[in-house]
């Protein structure tokens, strides 16, 4: 089925799609027209990669683009909206075993989307510069390859008001929701108002969401019972920075203080990470803040770069990678770090915020809350109000 152009709709209301294989869309290919699910199955699709020219794979139930009808009129975004109904049992070669979104708007208002499997990314929904609101329904018992069991996102926005992304399995990382920073260096943005992402796995890092140079905001929900086995039972959080120079006339200067933030970014509002496990570090959080050099001058860092000149609360504000207040971190479990881990190659520069209310209380690990590189005046910044309660540390 395919629904080109601006003038093109399609609206399903029971029946099936089943067993049909495309580059594109196994079952649905929508190429700037507009989508609706209200009903029906969509399932045993397949969308498969032409081996010689490297393309197709992407969206083994449904395909969302943008497209035209005529080389005349101008290109417009794909729509799908889901109301109901199932996508399940789908296989997608490179990406979106479900559905993937590629320049397009993606609503799902309820439904299942189960059972699908992505040879590479996103085994439920692979998203790649596009847009997915997820208001309610289920993305479960997915499995991706590599990365985003549940949801993969590359430089597109994902917005979770409800439902439940649970059960899903990542081989590499993200296991319930992976957003990465695409090679453009485009930014997006992870909001987690409400729902529930539970019971996912990954065999590497981060059982229930990781994001990798990209911004995340939890203002609601929960992440819970997920797990990891190597780190980041619950939210992996990596962020690379740089620090350099440049030679300027005949003097060295430091450009903008010499910090390029990172893109990484997480902010707890509320809700709770509950329940994860991570087999080595961060049962619930696992925070990765990378600070690199750059140089720009002839001379070496040492003789290009005086730092006694710099504005280090400056760089403390502006490499913050997390801040948390009026929430809750609890029984999360892993060998280091039960409810958060810091990895922190620069003591310099802090990476965490903790005020306001919120909560760390039943985690269990060997160390506890565990920082490495820190420096107490700046490196995390835990502040009044807060509760740590019953967080057991075994030596």
């Amino acid at each position: 089925m395919r629904v080109l152009g601006a003038e093109a709709s399609f609206m399903m209301y029971g029946g099936e799609i089943i067993e049909n294989i495309a580059r594109t869309g196994g079952g649905v290919s929508v190429l700037g027209g507009v989508f609706t699910m209200h009903d029906g199955v969509i399932s045993r699709n397949t969308a498969d990669i032409n081996n010689l020219l490297s393309i197709g794979g992407n969206g083994g139930g449904v395909y969302v683009a943008s497209g035209r009808s005529s080389m005349v009129l101008p290109m417009t975004q794909g729509i799908f909206t889901m109301n109901d109904g199932e996508i399940r049992d789908n296989i997608a070669e490179n990406y979106g075993g479900g559905v993937a979104v590629n320049w397009g708007q993606f609503t799902m208002n309820n439904g299942e989307i189960k059972d699908n499997t992505a040879e590479n990314y996103g085994g439920g929904i692979g998203i790649d510069q596009g847009i997915f609101t997820m208001n309610d329904g289920e993305i479960s018992d997915n499995m991706a390859e590599i990365y985003g069991g549940g949801v993969y996102v590359l430089g597109g926005d994902f917005t979770m008001n409800d439902g439940r992304i649970a059960y899903n399995i990542a081989k590499n990382s993200g296991g319930g929701v992976l957003i990465y920073r695409d090679v453009w260096g485009e930014n997006g943005l992870f909001t987690m108002n409400g729902g529930n992402i539970t019971n996912n796995m990954s065999a590497e890092f981060a059982g229930g969401v990781y994001v990798h140079n990209r911004e995340f905001i939890m203002n609601g929900g929960n992440i819970s019972g997920n797990t990891a086995e190597i780190s980041a039972g619950g939210v992996k959080i990596y962020n690379s920075s740089s620090i350099g120079c440049i030679w300027c006339c005949d003097r060295n200067v430091i450009l903008n203080n010499g910090f390029v933030r990172g893109t990484g970014y997480f902010k707890m509002t509320g809700g709770e990470i509950a329940d994860n496990t991570a087999g080595i570090y961060g049962g619930g959080i696992k925070i990765t803040n990378h600070v690199s050099n750059i140089f720009a001058g002839w001379d070496d860092w040492y003789m290009c770069c005086c730092f006694s000149d710099a504005d280090w609360s400056q760089f403390d504000t502006m490499a913050r990678v997390m801040t948390m207040s009026n929430s809750s971190v609890r029984n999360n479990t892993a060998n280091s770090g039960g409810g958060l881990f810091v990895e922190h190659n620069d003591s310099q520069i802090g990476a965490v915020n903790i005020a306001n209310n919120s909560i760390f209380t039943g985690n269990v690990a060997r160390n506890g809350l565990f920082i490495n590189n820190t420096v107490a005046a700046l490196n995390p910044q835990i502040q009044p109000g807060i509760v740590s309660a019953r967080n057991t540390y075994i030596y």
